[in-house]
C-alpha cells in the first residue's frame, strides 16, 4: 500500500520537471482527491492519513466512474471530470513539502 501511494506521490513530482509525466501526475491527484473527498484519506500537516476500511470501496467508486467515462467515449465529459477531479490543492501542498524534503536529503 504505502509503495504505490509513493509511487503516485513520485509521478506528481516527476511532472513538475517533465512534462511528459503530467498524465500520470493527474490520475494521481484525481485518486488523492476522491480519496479526500470520501474521507478515506486525511491530510494534516503535510501527513497523510488512509483509513483503510474505506479505502477499497472509495477506489471502487472511483474505478466505476472512470470506466463510465471510459464506456461513453465522450472527451469532453473525461475532461470535466480531470479539471474537477484532478485539482492541485490540497494535494500539492503535500507534494511541496515532499519535493523540499526530497531535495535536502540529496
Amino acid at each position: 500500500m504505502e509503495v504505490y501511494l509513493a509511487l503516485d506521490l513520485m509521478d506528481c513530482i516527476l511532472a513538475r520537471e517533465t512534462p511528459s509525466r503530467e498524465c500520470y501526475a493527474c490520475a494521481a491527484r484525481i485518486q488523492f482527491n476522491h480519496l479526500l473527498d470520501t474521507g478515506a484519506m486525511e491530510i494534516r500537516d503535510n501527513v497523510f492519513t488512509i483509513r483503510m476500511g474505506a479505502f477499497d470501496s472509495a477506489n471502487r467508486i472511483l474505478l466505476e466512474e472512470t470506466l463510465h467515462i471510459l464506456q461513453s467515449g465522450d472527451p469532453a465529459r473525461a475532461r470535466t471530470f480531470a479539471e474537477i477531479h484532478g485539482r492541485r490543492e490540497p494535494v500539492e501542498s503535500l507534494l511541496d513539502a515532499v519535493h523540499s524534503t526530497s531535495q535536502t536529503s540529496r
